[in-house]
C-alpha cells in the first residue's frame, strides 16, 4: 500500500508476536575467578574469531574460566537447553553472531 510515496512494510507472518521485555543483569565489578561463557552462532570463520578472543581475553584475564559453545541451530531458533546451562553456570556471557 502506497501513501504519499511511503511504504508501509507488513510482517509476512500475519501476527505481531508480543516481545517480553528482561533488565539487564547488573555490571559485575570485575570477572577475576568468574565463568564467562562465549556462545558462537556458528557462522563460516567464527571459530578463528572465537580462538583470537579467547586468547585475547585469557591474557587480559587470566583469573576468568572461558567456556566456548557452539549453537547448534539457527540464530532464530531457541536452545532452551543451552541458554539454561548458561544461566546456571556462566556469570557472564559473550554471544558471537560474527557479521
Amino acid at each position: 500500500m502506497t501513501i504519499n510515496g511511503v511504504y508501509d512494510a507488513l510482517n509476512p507472518k500475519g501476527i505481531k508476536l508480543p516481545v517480553r521485555l528482561f533488565p539487564l543483569s547488573p555490571r559485575l565489578a570485575d570477572l577475576d575467578h568468574k565463568t564467562i561463557y562465549m556462545v558462537d552462532l556458528g557462522k563460516p570463520g567464527s571459530d578463528t574469531a572465537f580462538d583470537a578472543l579467547e586468547k585475547y581475553c585469557s591474557e587480559l584475564m587470566p583469573e576468568a574460566k572461558f567456556v566456548r559453545k557452539k549453537k547448534k541451530l539457527t540464530y532464530f531458533a531457541d536452545e532452551p537447553d543451552l541458554w539454561a546451562e548458561v544461566k546456571e553456570k556462566a556469570d557472564a556471557f559473550i554471544f558471537g553472531v560474527y557479521d
